[in-house]
Order: structure tokens, then sequence, then C-alpha cells
């Protein structure tokens, strides 16, 4: 099917709604995604979830809690594992990425063979709990990002309510 051109921005604003702009108008990609393993010998009874930030700020974060769960790294970022949920309740800062169910994005560097590798653990818990403890978690890249800790309004209502 053949368009002609657009003449007016309304015209253009038209066609972008309807996605006749060709190729140009298409959605890039998506990126591909990759489960964090997590040991089997750390039960995963919470769930799994990850929390992203890039690797220059995770030694900093991994300085201000008081016990670490597995930690990830994937030459880009430094994933934690966390609870499943625990982005809920929470503003987590822009630089971080939370991974629902564990999945990350592949890293875009390449290892030997031109492959992405699998993100390697380089923390393990000294206990069997393979979590860090989200809240601390938090205000821990809240303060290495310089942001101010934001907590939902519905989800202090209801633990209120839940008392």
């Amino acid at each position: 099917m053949n368009h002609p051109r657009p003449n007016t921005a309304r015209d253009l604003v038209s066609r972008l709604s309807r996605g006749l702009l060709g190729e140009r108008s298409r959605r890039p990609a998506p990126v591909p995604l990759r489960r964090l393993d997590v040991p089997s010998a750390l039960p995963l009874s919470l769930g799994c979830d990850a929390l992203g930030v890039s690797r220059h700020i995770g030694p900093r974060i991994l300085e201000a809690l008081p016990r670490v769960g597995c930690i990830f790294d994937d030459g880009e970022h430094w994933w934690w594992v966390v609870p499943s949920g625990s982005h809920q309740g929470v503003a987590w800062p822009p630089e971080a990425r939370y991974a629902v169910g564990g999945y990350v994005p592949e890293p875009r560097q390449q290892r030997a063979g031109g492959r992405p590798g699998a993100p390697r653990l380089i923390h393990w818990p000294v206990d069997t709990m393979p979590y860090t403890h989200p809240i601390l978690l938090y205000m821990a890249v809240c303060r290495a990002t310089g942001s101010s800790p934001t907590w939902s309004e519905d989800w202090l209502g209801q633990q209120v309510h839940a008392r």
C-alpha cells in the first residue's frame, strides 16, 4: 500500500499514530533477556527478582549494606537478587533497573567467541539466603545515586490498614 508523503504536521501526527511511516516508525527489536542463574544450593523460597545498577556504583552500595545476598556482574551492571515484588511501594531511582523474575537484559559486551556472556556470580552470601534486604538496598541505592527515597502513598496506606 503506497501512502503519499505527509505535507503538514497534522498529517504527520495522524500517520505516526496509525503507524504508516514504514520501517522508521517501528519499535526497535526487544532486548533478549536471560534469567540469573542463582545456584541451586540457595533456595528461592521468596521468588526471584533482581535490581541492577551501573557496575561503577556497585562497590559503594555493597559497602553500605550490613548483609548481602547474591550479586551478579554482566560487565555493565551489578545485579542484586531480591525477593519477588520488591519494587512495590517504592520508586527505584532512574539509575536502577528492576528485573521481574530475575530476567535481565543480555549484556552488550561480548565474551570470548563473540557471544554475550552470562552474568557471573561475584558475591555468595554468608548463609543460604540469596537475597539482599530490599529496603536496605533501596536506601543504599538512593544514597549512592543522590536520590531521595520515595514511598508510594497507596502502599503506605495498605500497611497502616493491615495493622
